[in-house]
């Protein structure tokens, strides 16, 4: 004797949630015929990230500081030796395909000026979902020639050449860089995850 079995197929709707930084594709195999999976078809499905993983994340990047529990109780760790993090100027938004090379500034004289992964004198304060910098002011070296107006900054992974561009914002007012001027970033100079 031959039982049939009628089959159930429960489909479960996602609402989107919208996250500025943060934004993922959601295929849906009901929606769509396998050869169309690379088409954009449908609406993508925005998620957010949580405060307590935006200031993991940011105490981890900026003051080298252990972050618990992702994966097991040791979490994902500082490094052993916190090293630096490099500011960049930039004469134009690098993009987020860009590296710390792109549209850099190039008056002469000029480099990245290196800012400790660490918190206190000379490095980053986290506070939340923010990052700033801890010295009041953080110069860059003073011009000796040339020009170029700094109209953004990054913070990257290398003291030269494109190295990886982590976070980048604008520049404001604007730094008309050239003989004599020296590039001056405030502790108001913030980088916020949200």
């Amino acid at each position: 004797m031959i039982e049939l079995v009628k089959r159930k197929v429960i489909v479960a709707r996602m609402e989107p949630i919208r996250a500025d930084r943060l934004r993922f594709r959601f295929f849906n195999p009901f929606k769509r015929r396998p050869w169309e999976h690379g088409k954009t078809r449908g609406k993508p499905i925005y998620f957010s990230k949580s405060d307590s993983w935006e200031n993991g994340l940011l105490l981890l990047l900026f003051n080298n500081t252990n972050f618990a529990n992702v994966g097991d109780a040791t979490g994902l760790r500082g490094s052993t030796t916190a090293g630096s993090l490099y500011l960049s100027l930039h004469t134009a938004d690098p993009g987020e395909a860009g590296t710390q090379a792109t549209s850099e500034i190039t008056y002469t004289s000029y480099a990245r000026k290196a800012v400790a992964r660490a918190s206190g004198a000379g490095g980053f304060t986290v506070s939340g979902s923010s990052c700033t910098l801890t010295d009041a002011l953080t110069s860059f070296v003073a011009g000796t020639g040339g020009s170029g107006t700094a109209t953004y900054f990054g913070v990257g992974t290398a003291s030269s050449g494109a190295g990886v561009l982590l976070y980048s914002g604008t520049v404001t007012p604007n730094i008309v860089c050239g003989n004599g001027v020296t590039p001056q970033l405030t502790s108001s100079t913030a980088i916020t995850e949200d």
